[in-house]
């Protein structure tokens, strides 16, 4: 679905604005690496109803801005304004213009996207005595993302983020090392977060995902103390990670960015050519593999 209309940005940043990205060009963040410990990207998000939204990107971390801009609309008009007018949908003009007619577009949808709660990410295990996290990666839905090795950058963090898209973590248990991927569905953690927030206003809530002793097993849920509120659809994928016998260094513990540096080139290798893959849902069935 296209808006089909054209916009005009017309604007400069406040005195406050243009502070806020000095500093964060200026500071950088706890990159993975010393080469990459800086944002390289100033990307601007058009959003349908003409908003403007602002992203600074880096190699471990990308950060949306909390400001955002209305274009003006311009009155012009377009060319083939009519879906079906287009080349290749000629013959489907009766489906195409009932699309057209009968479907708008959803506007200020995206707003829920941008809005931040109070609550962090963890990770913890049923064995804690055999099992050891050592990264973990977030993606959330306003675009922002970190990434970081406990041993190395463990505060490259993400403060009061949006509600999350996925996120990924590694450990090693009994000499094995594992990664999982998990994906959450948009329409039930929205759900979780609206109604965990509305009850828990001023309290700071954990997304936590348990482990089991058996691999595959997951409990994840958002919680303020002893409320908590399970989250009913997430999706994960287990890895179990296969490294040389004779690896150099202390995988969960690598201390200096040139030793880091090998571990994610060498690493990413073997987990893109040995790897096993076990699909679960979040009630703790197998369902392929």
């Amino acid at each position: 679905m296209e808006e089909r209309k054209n916009y005009v940005a017309d604007f400069e940043l406040d005195s406050t604005e243009f502070e806020t990205i000095e500093t964060l060009l200026r500071e950088g963040y706890d990159g993975l690496r010393e080469s990459c410990s800086e944002y390289s990207s100033f990307v601007i998000c058009c959003i349908p109803g003409g908003q403007l939204r602002f992203l600074l990107c880096g190699t471990s971390r990308k950060v949306c801005l909390d400001f955002s801009y209305q274009c003006e609309e311009e009155t012009r008009k377009t060319k083939n304004k009519k879906i079906w007018e287009r080349k290749g949908a000629w013959n489907y003009s009766d489906y195409l213009s009932r699309i057209d007619y009968t479907t708008n577009i959803p506007y200020g949808l995206w707003d829920k996207y941008f809005r931040r709660y109070n609550y962090g990410l963890q990770v913890k295990f049923q064995d804690e005595r055999s099992c050891s996290l050592y990264k973990e990666n977030a993606e959330f839905l306003n675009g922002e993302f970190y990434e970081r090795v406990f041993s190395v950058n463990p505060d490259n963090v993400i403060s009061n983020p949006s509600v999350v898209k996925n996120c990924s973590f590694r450990w090693i248990e009994g000499g094995v090392h594992y990664e999982c991927y998990m994906c959450f569905n948009e329409e039930n953690i929205f759900s979780v977060f609206e109604k965990a927030f509305r009850e828990h206003p001023e309290e700071r809530a954990v997304l936590l995902v348990r482990v089991d002793k058996i691999v595959g097993r997951f409990h994840v849920s958002l919680n303020f103390g002893q409320a908590s509120y399970e989250l009913s659809s997430v999706e994960f994928v287990i890895w179990r990670l296969k490294f040389p016998k004779d690896w150099p260094f202390n995988l969960t513990t690598p201390t200096t960015h040139e030793h880091l540096e090998r571990f994610l080139v060498c690493s990413n290798y073997i987990t893109n050519k040995k790897k096993k893959g076990i699909v679960c849902d979040s009630k703790n069935e197998f369902i392929g593999a």
